[in-house]
């Protein structure tokens, strides 16, 4: 498909398009001589979050959960995270047992790696997911704080 079948496909402009193509958020975009793009007929629109002045570890863990839900594919670079607090929102979301490695032989260090549980599906199909998300962070929080306590 077009730059403008994709546009219209995923009700951005066709400039928008084009910036994703350039920018190779768009896996399997081809350029040709032209100039134009052309996008294989199953690509899906990146995520890109919006960017905040003051980025929390919730932030970085509502962001991920985001784009595991919508299963879309994106450079990391974009959420402005660096290996060490990717890797500290993954370890988060793994122990709240959110999200599961694919193969779990395997080292994951790459966000495709992992697929949402039961339980983070739950929450995102909450009707306010993020809030639910907080909500659950801040429980398994307080019940570590009293296990610690405990011990």
């Amino acid at each position: 498909m077009d730059t403008k079948q994709a546009a219209q496909k995923w009700g951005v402009s066709r400039p928008t398009v084009q910036k994703y193509c350039r920018w190779n958020y768009v896996p399997g975009a081809v350029k040709n001589k032209a100039g134009q793009y052309t996008l294989p007929e199953k690509a899906k629109r990146p995520y890109i979050p919006k960017k905040r002045v003051n980025r929390t570890a919730s932030d970085d863990k509502w962001d991920l959960l985001n784009v595991l839900y919508r299963d879309w594919a994106f450079p990391v670079k974009v959420l402005g995270l660096n290996r060490r607090r990717l890797a500290d929102a993954l370890c988060a979301l793994r122990d709240a047992e959110l999200i599961v490695r694919r193969d779990p032989d395997k080292a994951a260090r790459r966000l495709r790696h992992y697929r949402l549980t039961d339980k983070g599906i739950t929450i995102m199909e909450n009707k306010d997911p993020r809030k639910a998300l907080l909500h659950y962070l801040k429980q398994l929080g307080e019940l570590a704080a009293v296990v610690k306590g405990l011990v």
